[in-house]
């Protein structure tokens, strides 16, 4: 459709369709189609990734994972210099400075570039996730149907934000935690209009993505913490909170050093050689890492195990708990090389550190001490309790992982570590800023 016939069409819906309801129509819009966006993504990591280790990694030497990970940086790398002509690589925060800057027009390639570069950077082995670019990919969906609808600069804005939501709605399928994350890490001014628009776009991408995906929850769990463990519960927040500072830590000095290699092809270089050499010592990096988090969650360790060439798949309680520690330690390596090198996001990394670091509390508990704690509801807490230390977006991560779940029984102990963590990592920063002027 020409411009012509567009401003046409246009002119005739806002003369015919009450305000209220045409606002209605292009947020509802811009949810359906980032929901699709959101579910395409996670098909298209699948099906590289399942093309890639079930197919050609099977009929070649086990040390050839090292060039898997290069191998989709480059092809990232490429697809952003030569088709798109675009640096996506940290889409959300782009999309942060030009709200702040009110540029409100984002490119219509943005509206699918982010999911097709990432589905390369995560499929080929990045260990990283999609929530970033499908935010990306979202806030564009949301620009160019307000643009096209002749919304003013305020309405753009708000939907831009809105979409933005929406991405984070789909990929987890947790239209709360969309809706929060909009409100504490975008930080939209939150009016009733604002908070009823963030309401509709959440809840018709979650829906969306929700339906497409079977109506199925990610990581499905079923069990609770009984309040007599709820001691371990706090003891959970404050190790989660420690370990917090730690991931930050690792993720900024890499980010950093990184940074100082100017050359975006030998970054993309590095950062794939990087990522290959953990995933030769610990395969359980590879991707996003759901399958892995389910395994914990449903009490199957070995998981961890699966294609290591170090460790057998049938070791001792001891040898999963220190490659789980092992992987604890490492992943934030892991998940700066991914984002600096390729084009992926960092909410699932800190999901997927928090079920290592719960894994280690509650196992290590049960090993050391001769316990019975309820490992998997534990680990599912810690997530909770990591995201909200790292993010700082406790309100995005409580309901994040409690929607993810499906399992709101764990909505208190969820509260409880989360609060604590963002404590602690809050207190420790203070000190910090303190000490340092």
């Amino acid at each position: 459709m020409d411009n012509t016939a567009r401003n046409q069409v246009v002119t005739w819906m806002r003369a015919h369709i009450p305000a209220r309801v045409y606002m209605l129509l292009i947020l509802m819009a811009t949810g359906v189609v980032t929901g699709v966006g959101a579910y395409v993504l996670k098909w298209l990591v699948r099906t590289v990734n399942h093309l890639l280790t079930r197919h050609v990694m099977t009929v070649l030497p086990d040390w050839m994972i090292i060039i898997v990970p290069v191998a989709g940086m480059i092809i990232t790398v490429a697809y952003m210099r030569y088709v798109i002509h675009q640096d996506i690589s940290h889409g959300a925060d782009m999309v942060r400075a030009r709200l702040l800057g009110g540029q409100y027009d984002l490119r219509t390639s943005l509206m699918v570039s982010p999911i097709l570069a990432s589905s390369v950077t995560l499929g080929f082995g990045g260990s990283a996730g999609g929530e970033g670019p499908i935010a990306t990919a979202g806030a564009a969906i949301g620009s160019n149907f307000g643009r096209r609808a002749g919304l003013t600069p305020q309405q753009l804005m708000v939907v831009i934000c809105c979409g933005a939501g929406a991405g984070i709605a789909a990929i987890f399928k947790s239209p709360v935690g969309g809706m929060f994350y909009t409100i504490e890490v975008l930080a939209l001014p939150l009016t009733t209009a604002n908070f009823v628009a963030l309401a509709i776009t959440c809840v018709t991408s979650g829906l969306t993505a929700y339906a497409l995906s079977g109506f199925t929850f990610d990581l499905a769990f079923s069990g609770t913490i009984a309040p007599a463990y709820y001691g371990y519960v706090v003891l959970i927040g404050l190790f989660c909170g420690l370990y917090s500072i730690y991931y930050s830590h690792i993720i900024s000095v890499t980010g950093r050093w990184y940074d100082s290699i100017p050359s975006r092809w030998k970054r993309a270089l590095v950062a794939g050689l990087v990522t290959g050499m953990l995933l030769l010592i610990f395969p359980a990096l590879y991707g996003e890492g759901y399958e892995v988090m389910r395994a914990i969650i449903e009490s199957e360790p070995s998981r961890l195990l699966n294609g290591s060439m170090l460790f057998s798949a049938t070791a001792s309680p001891a040898i999963l708990l220190y490659v789980a520690a092992g992987v604890m330690l490492v992943k934030a390596i892991g998940t700066s090389s991914a984002t600096c090198g390729g084009v992926a996001g960092d909410f699932s990394p800190a999901l997927f550190a928090g079920c290592m670091a719960g894994y280690v509390f509650a196992a290590g508990m049960n090993l050391a001490f001769g316990l019975t704690l309820p490992v998997g509801a534990l680990v599912i807490t810690a997530m909770a309790a990591s995201m909200s230390g790292i993010i700082k977006a406790p309100l995005m991560a409580i309901f994040i992982t409690t929607e993810m779940t499906g399992n709101f029984s764990m909505f208190l102990p969820i509260v409880i570590a989360s609060a604590i963590s963002y404590a602690v990592v809050a207190v420790a920063s203070a000190a910090l800023r303190k000490a340092y002027h």
